[in-house]
């Protein structure tokens, strides 16, 4: 196949006539097997070796118990979880300013090699939004009461040609994470020395077990009392004022 180039009227052009497509494409995937081959057991090598071991839980999301306006499900129970090495790179503390002042998150993207994500949870499973990971290895020697963070699962690519797809091809998943915002859900942990402090006893783990689940254990808090009992005790005292409610009140004017 030839393809003719256009020159102008009394044009002189350095260049052919004619182009010729060359022979060889090094991103031709049906001649670069081997080399694809090569270059995913060379990922999956480096994540093993540089990689961190994690604790994580795929998503039993079900459609029937879900509460999606505010986008949990307390009721569910959760697998137990699977160990697996993935490739980490944190953004901790991200300072974001909003309109209610600074909001500190943390943000994770991770590595992790489709073939042992299939070897660890099965053929044909994939990452999904919503499943939670622990860094149990990185943070097992934090100091004070303090472990591994927990994070969510918000995105997950199997293309992003910068970075992940050498020759066109497809090794390994890439992960959005960001820290997981904690919701009592059944048989997720907590991060040792966050403790929450509760409004009122309507809060927090359900009181009562539902058909079928085995009792459930309140974690122990060192913040006993709802948040204007813990104002109260920790931070000043208003019993002693005509208005003892910590939220404040409106004084009435009659002039």
């Amino acid at each position: 196949m030839s393809i003719d180039r256009y020159v102008g009227p009394g044009c002189v052009s350095v260049y052919p006539y004619t182009y010729t497509p060359s022979v060889l494409r090094f991103t031709d995937k049906e001649n670069n097997e081997c080399e694809r081959e090569v270059i995913g057991d060379q990922m999956r090598e480096i994540i093993d070796l540089y990689g961190q071991k994690v604790a994580y839980w795929q998503n039993p999301y079900s459609t029937l118990s879900a509460d999606n306006i505010y986008g949990e499900d307390p009721t569910r129970n959760w697998p137990q979880p699977q160990y697996i090495i993935m490739g980490i790179k944190l953004d901790e503390d991200n300072l974001t300013l909003n309109k209610f002042g600074f909001d500190a998150q943390d943000y994770m993207t991770a590595m992790v090699h489709i073939s042992s994500f299939y070897a660890t949870f099965g053929p044909g499973q994939e990452p999904k939004s919503g499943d939670v990971l622990k860094l149990t290895e990185y943070g097992n020697d934090r100091p004070g009461d303090r472990d591994g963070k927990l994070f969510e699962v918000t995105q997950r690519l199997d293309s992003e040609n910068s970075s992940i797809n050498p020759l066109a091809g497809h090794y390994v998943w890439l992960l959005k994470l960001k820290r997981f915002d904690y919701s009592e859900e059944v048989d997720l942990p907590n991060e040792k020395g966050s403790i929450q402090v509760l409004d009122n006893t309507g809060y927090g783990t359900l009181s009562a077990t539902v058909s079928g689940e085995q009792p459930r254990v309140t974690r122990p808090s060192t913040l006993d009392g709802s948040a204007q009992e813990v104002t109260k005790r920790f931070v000043f005292d208003y019993s002693g004022t005509t208005n003892d409610n910590v939220y404040g009140t409106y004084d009435v004017h009659n002039d």
